[in-house]
């Protein structure tokens, strides 16, 4: 986790947050309790959710499309953001994402040119 970005979180900083189905839902942080909550605008429903603080990740929006081809690259290191990049770089089909030395592969279920 990133310690550092986390002590720095407040309202309006783009976050992730646990999806109950799964993965995660892009949201904004609205205020941070004093007992170590997190009141959260989800992007995806307009909705406000209120969540411990340590299950939040910090992301960076980026609105270019642009992509890290080694995850090692990327603003803030967590589960939320890898997942994040490797499903952006399967939808351009870049399957190939490296983290350091070890290459993952999304399969594409198609043939890819």
């Amino acid at each position: 986790r990133d310690f550092d970005a986390m002590a720095s979180l407040g309202a309006g900083d783009a976050i992730y947050v646990p999806n109950v189905d799964g993965g995660f839902i892009a949201g904004h942080i609205v205020d941070i309790g004093s007992d170590g909550s997190v009141d959260v605008k989800l992007d995806s429903t307009n909705g406000t959710k209120r969540i411990p603080l340590n299950e939040v990740r910090p992301r960076v929006v980026r609105n270019d499309g642009s992509t890290c081809p080694d995850n090692t690259c990327l603003d803030h290191l967590n589960d939320a953001t890898i997942l994040e990049n490797l499903n952006q770089r399967h939808q351009q089909d870049e399957i190939y994402t490296y983290t350091a030395s070890v290459l993952l592969a999304v399969n594409p279920y198609k043939e890819i040119e």
